[in-house]
């Protein structure tokens, strides 16, 4: 049995990125900030909990 680290953003959060990045004067590093995530993690977030 493996062990995980738990996920870094959770779905809604995941979700609430993804619609902030359709607005054209938001950036990732912007939301990164508020989600209070790295832009990497914000990058690597699965596209499947869209």
């Amino acid at each position: 049995m493996t062990h995980r680290p738990p996920p870094a953003m959770k779905t809604e959060q995941i979700r609430h990125a993804r619609s902030m990045l359709a607005d054209p004067d938001s950036s990732v590093s912007t939301i990164a900030k508020l989600i209070g995530v790295s832009r990497t993690t914000l990058y690597k977030a699965p596209d499947s909990y869209l």
